[in-house]
């Protein structure tokens, strides 16, 4: 998949090479979410979390790839809608308390 003389020159076989990326992958994508803290990157973290731990066991890179993709999406599905359900409760919170605060209805 990658060129011989590339890897050659790096001094790393195709199996180092793919273990690096995805956990260049995971590292990059990480510091990004923390940045953020708008949790938009942490379903990509998860795929190649997963991808990583395929690639260890030496699953070809194909396979690797669908791995990262089905649980990226797997968990975008399951978990935004939750996340969102959880902040829209958090921000209604917050609005609330804030004209509480603001009517000297509750003082902290």
């Amino acid at each position: 998949m990658f060129s011989a003389t590339f890897l050659e020159m790096l001094g790393l076989t195709e199996h180092q090479f793919i273990l690096i990326l995805w956990g260049l992958l995971i590292i990059v994508s990480i510091v990004v979410e923390l940045i953020t803290d708008e949790l938009t990157i942490i379903w990509g973290t998860v795929g190649a979390i997963s991808a990583l731990i395929s690639a260890i066991f030496k699953a070809p890179i194909w396979l690797q790839l669908i791995i990262f993709v089905l649980f990226t999406v797997g968990f975008i599905l399951v978990f935004k809608p939750i996340i969102q359900k959880n902040r829209k409760i958090e921000k209604i919170s917050r609005k609330l308390l804030h004209i509480c605060r603001k009517n000297n209805i509750m003082q902290m």
